[in-house]
């Protein structure tokens, strides 16, 4: 059974002491002393569920309560042997329909004398039947830290004759309901955190010393009282929390590196709350806009993976690996294929990312057949013309000028290759081999037509 213990004002205090060595008659101390429903009322009591047969049990129970005076009141619990037929939660309904101890059986004069003593020494006796009272715990709420308490309690007697032992394990947190202000009034409660995050994330990125790629996100202990706190004061389920932090963390990688680590413990978070019951609206859509940038860079990385990620670099290695795992990852999860259902075959993008040398290849071999087909037109047909009518070179002007251009796209194209081969350690694969193949016998050909310009 647990409440919230109602605090005295400070005005309370004083006239409680000042009572304490007056000569008031004794009939007036009785009319001015409350009673058990007074200090602890039924309404805010509840009562968990009865385990049982097992000394060590474990209830995994959620319970929440209006706090008027969060300096003042308490929190109180105690845990019962309960051996009766009746259960507790029943018996405790019933403090509703009686308005003071009398009537109560042996059970309730128990609770009412462990609530009325507040865990504080008394002068009772064993006639109680004590030892059904296993302990109790008082809590006071102003002790409660801004994170929250995630901690075991040693349980107390509730007077000088109990004879207790034990803890019990408690998770308390202290929120306030949300204002109705202008901003939550406009944007939504998501909104507003992930507008939160992201301010967070480049304030506290900025101002940490970290090279690229190795900040792990986490934010100052501030920082995270804050969100937190906004949080559960707006009813954030762990779900929307997971789902805001991955489309923060990702849009900030894309400026400013972080630690890819963090970016796949994010995707797994996100696959492991995952009910695509939840998600609907414009949660989805921009879970699903998260996914599709995400990928989209981590695709236009891969393009660049050989200057992005160089094979000299262990670092660099690692995480280019860190990355593939979460691209990897991301395209099994549930939440990927429900926000992004036309997406489903990401690793052919991947495949055709990986084989873009290969091709850029195979086009400029393309385009250099292309050109020597044209200047070998140019030679037989156009200059013809063009030098009996208007005494104009043709072929030359165009050989120079179409060489040029394909000097300039070779000249790129094989600076990648060069990479390439200094990175794997000179190994060629065959198809690379044969296209290269290709692109010299094609531009042999193109260089042959040299010998047709005129001297100088």
């Amino acid at each position: 059974m647990l409440g919230i213990l109602l605090g005295q004002s400070p005005r309370e205090t004083e006239e409680k002491k000042e009572r304490k060595f007056s000569f008031r008659k004794r009939k007036e101390k009785l009319e001015k002393r409350s009673s058990t429903k007074e200090v602890l009322a039924a309404t805010c009591i509840q009562v968990t569920e009865v385990k049982p047969e097992t000394l060590n049990p474990v209830w995994n129970e959620h319970f929440v309560f209006d706090i008027d005076d969060v300096h003042g009141d308490l929190l109180h619990m105690d845990i019962w042997d309960h051996d009766d037929d009746v259960s507790v939660a029943e018996a405790c309904k019933k403090l509703n329909e009686v308005s003071g101890l009398r009537g109560m059986g042996r059970y309730f004069k128990q609770i009412a004398k462990s609530v009325r003593s507040n865990g504080t020494s008394s002068s009772g006796s064993s006639e109680d039947n004590a030892d059904d009272f296993l302990g109790c715990i008082n809590i006071p709420l102003n002790e409660i830290p801004v994170m929250g308490y995630d901690k075991w309690f040693k349980l107390e007697p509730r007077s000088s004759a109990s004879k207790v032992q034990g803890e019990c394990h408690l998770i308390l947190r202290l929120f306030t309901t949300q204002r109705d202000t202008t901003l939550s009034k406009r944007e939504s409660k998501e909104v507003i955190h992930k507008k939160m995050l992201s301010q967070i994330l480049e304030y506290e990125h900025a101002h940490i010393q970290k090279e690229p790629y190795n900040w792990n996100g986490q934010v100052s202990p501030p920082a995270w009282t804050v969100l937190s706190h906004h949080a559960v004061q707006t009813d954030l389920s762990p779900l929307q929390q997971a789902i805001i932090r991955w489309q923060c963390y990702s849009s900030h990688h894309r400026s400013q590196r972080m630690c890819y680590t963090l970016l796949l413990r994010l995707l797994r978070t996100i696959d492991a709350e995952w009910d695509p019951q939840a998600v609907q609206g414009d949660l989805e859509r921009q879970l699903s806009d998260s996914f599709r940038l995400y990928t989209d860079h981590c695709l236009c990385l891969m393009k660049s993976m050989r200057q992005v990620f160089p094979c000299a670099s262990p670092a660099a290695v690692t995480r280019c690996e860190l990355m593939l795992r979460g691209v990897g990852h991301m395209q099994t999860m549930p939440a990927f294929k429900t926000a992004c259902p036309l997406r489903n075959e990401l690793h052919l993008e991947i495949a055709t990312v990986v084989k873009a040398l290969e091709e850029q290849l195979r086009r400029l071999v393309q385009v250099v057949d292309a050109v020597c087909a044209d200047v070998q037109r140019g030679q037989n047909v156009y200059n013809k013309l063009f030098y009996s009518a208007v005494k104009v070179d043709f072929f030359s002007i165009a050989y120079r000028q179409l060489e040029k251009l394909v000097a300039d796209d070779v000249s790129v194209a094989m600076e990648k290759v060069c990479g390439t081969l200094e990175q794997e350690s000179s190994r060629l694969t065959q198809t690379m081999g044969e296209t290269l193949l290709e692109l010299y016998m094609s531009l042999k050909i193109l260089k042959r037509f040299r010998e047709f310009l005129p001297l100088r």
